[in-house]
This record gives structure tokens, sequence and C-alpha cells, in this order.
């Protein structure tokens, strides 16, 4: 009888101990492939543009993309330096315009917050005696480190309502 006594809680204990440890969540289902986080960035970036601009600006998202070479050296990045990322950039220097998010590899922060910085400070630069609007637009340009480690560079007409948008469509 003290064996039952003994046994049964000891029983209980263990149920309740081994219910407590369970997840609700199955933390890999939250876990998403460079891949999937890219056409995140896409669908983010083309649902807070103009059906013109999405036209006009394709993106990158691939080192293979046609303009890549072209591209990166701009923002001071190699396909290296990031892990996912969906990039678009006026290839005409007659407009300010860049919308980039790019979630960067593992030690590369500093690496792509200083590239993406030093192109809007080029964009300033290059536009300030050429066009009263589009040196607005470059001095208006925004780079921000998101709450999940991914840079947004913003620089478009209504980048505050771009940037708003592209935020909200991530979830972020």
């Amino acid at each position: 009888m003290k064996m039952k006594r003994f046994f049964l809680p000891l029983t209980l204990l263990a149920l309740v101990l081994s219910g407590c440890t369970r997840t609700t969540a199955n933390p890999s289902q939250d876990v998403k492939t460079p891949e999937e986080i890219t056409q995140n960035f896409v669908s983010a970036i083309q649902s807070a543009r103009s059906e013109a601009d999405n036209t006009n600006y394709p993106l990158i998202t691939t080192s293979g993309d046609q303009y890549a070479d072209e591209i990166f050296p701009l923002l001071g990045v190699t396909a290296d330096d990031m892990t996912s990322y969906a990039i678009s950039i006026s290839s005409v220097n007659t407009n300010a315009y860049a919308i980039a998010l790019i979630r960067p590899a593992a030690d590369k922060n500093d690496t792509v917050k200083k590239g993406l910085d030093s192109y809007v400070s080029s964009q300033k630069q290059t536009y300030q005696d050429n066009g009263a609007d589009q040196y607005d637009i470059a001095n208006a340009a925004k780079v921000e480190k998101l709450s999940d480690g991914t840079y947004l560079l913003v620089m478009c007409d209504k980048s505050d309502d771009v940037a708003k948008s592209i935020k909200t469509n991530l979830g972020v």
C-alpha cells in the first residue's frame, strides 16, 4: 500500500512535468529559407509600388540577374554579403530611385549598412546641382534596419508611404 501511495504522486508529477516541456507551436515552421524570404521581399516591394514602377524598375533577386554585376558595386555589396535580397535601382542617372530589402549574411551588417548609406550619399551629391525634385527625393531617402535584421532602403517619390507599405506587407 505504501508503494502505491508513493508511485501515484510520482506518476502524476512525471505527467505534469512532461506536459510543461511541450510547446504548442513547432518552431521549425517559422524558419524560412533564403528563397522564401526573397519571395516575401519581392511581394512586399511590388505591393507597395505602382504598376508602372514594377514594370520600369525590375527587381534583382539573384547574382545571376542581368544587372546584378552593375548594381551590387553601386551599393557596396556582393552576393556573399547577403542571404536574401530584392533590389530595384534606376539604371538611368536622371532618376533618384532605389528600393531594396537586404538580409545581411553573418557578420555583414556593417558592410550592408555602410554600402546603403554610401549609395544614398552619392545620390544626394549627384542630384544636388542637377534637378531640385530629384535631389529632394534623394535627400528624403531612408535606410532602416528592421526588427528581423533586414535593411530597407527607400529612395523614391512618396518614400514615407512606400516604406510604411513595405513594412506593413512584411509584418514588421
